[in-house]
């Protein structure tokens, strides 16, 4: 609707009622690009650093405790251990995401940009979520490789 058929059904008072949804999700689009394109440029640091960190935790807690603790019957230690480890790189990446993305845009001074555009509360909040969601399962799937 542009603003002469807005100003049109102001006066004539039939606005439609507002909604919550977005018109458009070209905004939600390009912020979740933005999002996806800032952890692709860390790709080190979102694949390798969880990779070292589960790898590390493997190592230390499975070869000292594998042999002295049994999760279950049955079951050694090191297996119990790796589901977990993937988990925590999967919600550590997806924690991660949001919270430096949003840090950073605040300390760089750039984060007006991003609160400038006619943005949704539903756009914003869904595309930091999504893009949340895809850098976890991304560096959970790859960990879990």
């Amino acid at each position: 609707m542009n603003r002469i058929e807005h100003s049109a059904l102001a006066q004539a008072g039939e606005l439609p009622a507002p909604t919550l949804l977005p018109s458009s999700w070209v905004g939600f689009r390009t912020l979740l690009y933005k999002e996806v394109l800032r952890f692709w440029k860390v790709a080190f640091q979102t694949i390798a650093a969880p990779v070292l960190t589960g790898v590390l935790y493997l190592l230390v807690f499975g070869h000292v405790l594998d042999q002295r603790v049994e999760a279950f019957a049955g079951v050694r230690y090191s297996a119990f251990l790796v589901p977990g480890l993937v988990m925590m790189s999967l919600l550590q990446n997806a924690f991660a995401n949001s919270s430096s993305s949003l840090i950073q845009s605040k300390i760089m001074g750039n984060l007006v940009f991003v609160l400038l555009p006619p943005l949704s509360h539903l756009e914003f909040f869904a595309a930091y979520a999504l893009s949340s969601v895809l850098r976890g399962s991304w560096s959970g799937s790859v960990y879990s490789q």
